[in-house]
């Protein structure tokens, strides 16, 4: 990129500058040069009168002014293009030093690292809980959010039994990753090898009894309550008694549900967003009941399909963050 002119020893800087600037390397930068001309005509050009609304525009579009330092970027860029270039930093400065006492600022560094290290360290996870290691899961319902969960499990290496009510179902299901794949593959993202690799690790299936050495099923049908009642019996009539059932429900209580299971304390929610192979916040849902091996196997797949999970209680429409924040204030 041109940043770095050359690496050195550190007792070496003071000699290699010096020959630099010998062999013909300019001694200041180029806006130090006189007449230097801002590259574009500067701000008062028809070129900019066209740019600038744009910008702005395109930032509001965005991050609908949820992101101060986006504006404030823009600012620093507008204002010190007028300037001489010691005062344009600074405007940075001033503008850095503003954006950095902000609550967004504050929440970002909080969230995205402050508690992602904690997260990396296991926050929420029960103490005492061997880690699951999960070859294999069920999805049951192999609809577009079935099919978006069998396709990121599948992509970190989890092989996926879809479950639907029948073979073409299922089987539609699998053709949802098929098109993620092609286009992964175009965009050079996936080799051919490795698409074919993760097509492979997902089995479509009508039969309920496929399920019977997974360790984790993940319900993705319509959200009606008696269409998951069907399934949740369905299912754990043929689960091992160590497995766990989640729900990706984004509207019923995991409490309620929980009502039509045999071991409600390994029953527990794990709520995506879609689409799912682009949102990375994943909602793990705790029912009154939900024990801390089931907690620790949600938060232990989340991790796997590199998911950033936060544990919430089990509220109608709102669920309620628990003790550790783990998203900006600005969600």
């Amino acid at each position: 990129m041109g940043l770095v002119h050359e690496v050195v020893d550190p007792a070496e800087l003071i000699n290699a500058a010096k020959a630099m600037i010998k062999n013909g390397l300019k001694p200041v930068q180029p806006w130090d040069e006189k007449g230097y001309k801002v590259p574009g005509g500067g701000i008062w050009t028809p070129a900019a009168a066209q740019l600038w609304p744009a910008a702005s525009a395109i930032l509001r579009r965005e991050t609908s002014g949820n992101y101060p330092g986006g504006l404030a970027i823009l600012k620093c860029v507008y204002e010190g293009l007028q300037v001489p270039f010691d005062t344009g930093l600074k405007i940075e400065q001033r503008y850095f030093t503003e954006i950095l006492q902000t609550t967004e600022a504050f929440s970002m560094i909080r969230s995205l690292f402050i508690s992602m290290q904690e997260l990396g360290k296991g926050a929420r996870r029960p103490a005492g809980i061997p880690k699951s290691d999960l070859k294999q899961i069920g999805v049951v319902g192999a609809g577009f959010m079935g099919a978006s969960i069998a396709y990121v499990a599948a992509a970190a290496g989890i092989e996926v039994t879809l479950i639907d009510r029948d073979i073409e179902a299922a089987t539609k299901g699998k053709t949802h990753s098929e098109g993620l794949v092609k286009d992964s593959i175009g965009k050079g993202r996936l080799t051919q090898e490795q698409g074919e690799a993760l097509l492979a690790l997902i089995t479509p299936s009508a039969d309920f009894t496929d399920l019977k050495d997974v360790k984790l099923v993940v319900e993705a049908v319509f959200e009606d309550r008696q269409v998951k009642k069907d399934v949740i019996e369905k299912v754990e009539a043929v689960l091992s008694e160590d497995a766990i059932f989640a729900s990706n429900t984004s509207t019923l209580p995991i409490t309620g549900l929980a009502k039509n299971s045999r071991r409600p304390a390994q029953f527990i929610g794990i709520h995506f967003f879609s689409p799912v192979e682009k949102m990375m916040l994943t909602e793990v849902i705790l029912g009154k009941e939900t024990g801390d091996k089931a907690l620790a196997t949600a938060l232990d797949f989340v991790a796997s399909i590199k998911k950033t999970p936060i544990v919430v209680n089990d509220t109608r429409l709102l669920r309620q963050p628990l003790r550790l924040p783990l998203y900006p204030r600005s969600l």
